[in-house]
């Protein structure tokens, strides 16, 4: 197991693996050197019974989240996050960007993340509402990791390194 997240009611966990597969050989025997992954997510009870696979895929590398009822996240490594109902329907939610983290509200329904910008600047932090799908920068730099949202879904409380003014240097 890659990845691994409990639902939101603390009643189920997805999780994510890779299945190594033997390919054919070219007169269609099994051969090693052709040798593929294959991802599965699959939902099952928290002690591991009645497992149910919602999701093939050939991408190695899944980071799983479940922040609320049918919705589990799926952040890929070239940091692109996608949404998927319990049912295996899958959404792009964003695309690739660097340096990207994200914290979801309790209801699941406003992502904080942060991302970078610009060439070599710091990442800076941005809200998603997913009723709207339209971002929102907070224009403060940082990283949403070093966030964590209230039970209100509305304030977020961050542990961010302050900048010195002109007038403190």
């Amino acid at each position: 197991i890659h990845s691994l997240a409990f639902s939101s009611d603390g009643n189920a966990i997805v999780y994510y693996y890779l299945e190594e597969r033997l390919g054919q050989s070219e007169v269609g025997l099994p051969d090693e050197a052709v040798s593929m992954k294959a991802g599965k997510i699959v939902i099952a009870q928290t002690d591991g019974q009645y497992p149910k696979k919602i999701l093939d895929t050939r991408i190695k590398d899944l980071e799983v989240t479940w922040p609320a009822k049918n919705q589990i996240v799926l952040k890929t490594l070239d940091s692109g996050i996608y949404i998927l109902t319990e049912e295996g329907r899958l959404t792009k939610l964003m695309e690739p960007a660097g340096l990207l983290q994200e914290k979801w509200s309790q209801s699941g329904k406003k992502m904080l993340f942060s991302a970078l910008t610009d060439e070599g600047a710091e990442p800076t932090l941005w809200i998603k509402d997913l009723d709207t799908l339209e971002a929102q920068s907070l224009n403060i730099a940082g990283s949403a990791d070093k966030c964590v949202w209230s039970i209100d879904d509305i304030n977020i409380i961050c542990a961010l390194a302050k900048s010195p003014s002109v007038d403190e240097l």
